[in-house]
């Protein structure tokens, strides 16, 4: 970590994207406890979160081939900003008394569409401005201070603060924001050399990131199991905070803290994942990751104790982690740079696009079955994809 923090881009790119990580933290603990405020229905508060996830489908692959043609480091400011300025107006329509369910899924399907952009350009200015060989090592500590900043910090700070104000937290994730922003000023990076892009050639570059995708087994399939995987996590969170309230029976503040226990879970695995990929490799990793996921689930629909269900969802944050990190290194590594963009942009789609479907399912299931229902599906789907990816991926790193 030292050699990368002496990097003095990779710095400030790191310390631009745990000030946005602080921020983002705040809001999406706050837009969860927000729309819980405003209504109990289990279908309205999931509109919210598939509107927040809807973005990965109809924007990210598009946002992928875009990516390519760009100044990473000059468009990942250029979201900050955009991202400052829309979370401004949302504080100005929660102070003057216009903040609805309707706008709250607007908001999020707004600052979900540029996060697309950022979360592209991140991953692909990181070989870029790491002067690191070991990707593991910056992508985990990349995604480690932002995870640090978004779970422990901003997570329970955003609960917290929104007791005290409901503008608060939102408030302040405008300003880290512009921090983040002010902090890439002069910041370059290589800088593509590629042609003036038009839609048509978007069009098109998607779909060859799609199909490069396509063609690469090992990639494809880490795409489907991480994407069937995601399904059912995500359909977890998007009713985590019912499940909060109303089964485990804590108060808003509360939640804010049972957050921050499941990240202890992210950072443990981001803390663990590099010598266990160092021991294991990347496809053994990331079929151990999967492996834990079910029995989380189970544990969870199973208990009524907030501190079972935090260490039920801790050991998911973990597994979590760990398989970001290493599915970002196989992508860095096995996809070549003129194609990332393209190709990040065909993974975000396969694997984000089954987020909003995932909400979608928990928030019907959970409005006709209950609360619990959601966990129990998912507890089956996830053994069913730990299976998968046990025999597919271990296969994929004898043969290498």
């Amino acid at each position: 970590m030292a050699n990368l923090l002496g990097e003095r881009r990779f710095r400030r790119l790191f310390t631009a994207a745990t000030t946005s990580g602080l921020g983002d933290g705040l809001r999406i603990t706050a837009f969860a406890v927000f729309a819980a405020t405003l209504t109990r229905d289990p279908f309205q508060v999931t509109l919210v979160a598939v509107a927040a996830h809807l973005p990965w489908v109809l924007v990210g692959p598009f946002i992928g081939a875009l990516v390519d043609h760009l100044d990473h480091t000059r468009a990942l400011r250029a979201c900050y900003l955009v991202q400052a300025v829309v979370m401004t107006a949302f504080v100005a329509l929660i102070l003057t008394h216009r903040a609805s369910i309707p706008v709250l899924i607007v908001v999020a399907f707004v600052m979900t569409s540029v996060e697309t952009m950022a979360y592209n350009l991140i991953q692909a200015a990181t070989p870029e401005l790491s002067g690191s060989a070991d990707l593991n090592a910056a992508n985990s500590w990349l995604q480690g201070g932002q995870f640090i900043a978004t779970e422990f910090l901003g997570a329970p700070l955003g609960a917290a603060l929104f007791v005290v104000g409901w503008q608060l937290p939102f408030l302040i994730d405008a300003m880290t924001f512009g921090v983040a922003a002010i902090l890439l000023l002069g910041l370059k990076g290589k800088g593509p050399p590629t042609p003036r892009v038009d839609f048509r050639s978007l069009f098109r570059e998607t779909a060859d990131g799609c199909a490069w995708l396509f063609r690469h087994r090992l990639l494809r399939t880490v795409c489907l199991l991480v994407g069937i995987a995601n399904l059912t996590t995500v359909g977890a969170i998007s009713i985590s905070v019912l499940y909060a309230l109303e089964i485990l029976h804590i108060s808003r503040t509360g939640y804010g803290l049972l957050m921050l226990i499941i990240a202890v879970g992210g950072l443990l695995g981001l803390i663990a994942v590099r010598k266990i990929a160092a021991l294991l490799g990347n496809e053994r990793t990331l079929g151990a990751a999967l492996a834990v996921l079910p029995l989380a689930f189970l544990a969870g629909s199973l208990t009524s104790e907030p501190i079972v269900a935090a260490l039920a969802f801790a050991l998911v944050g973990a597994g979590i982690s760990a398989g970001r990190v290493v599915t970002t290194t196989m992508r860095q590594i096995m996809v070549p740079q003129h194609m990332f963009g393209k190709v990040t942009g065909a993974f975000a789609l396969f694997i984000s696009g089954t987020a909003p479907i995932g909400a979608l399912l928990a928030g019907v299931i959970a409005d006709r079955y209950g609360l619990r229902a959601p966990f129990f599906a998912g507890t089956f789907v996830l053994a069913l994809t730990a299976l998968a990816a046990f025999r597919e991926l271990f296969r994929a790193a004898k043969d290498q």
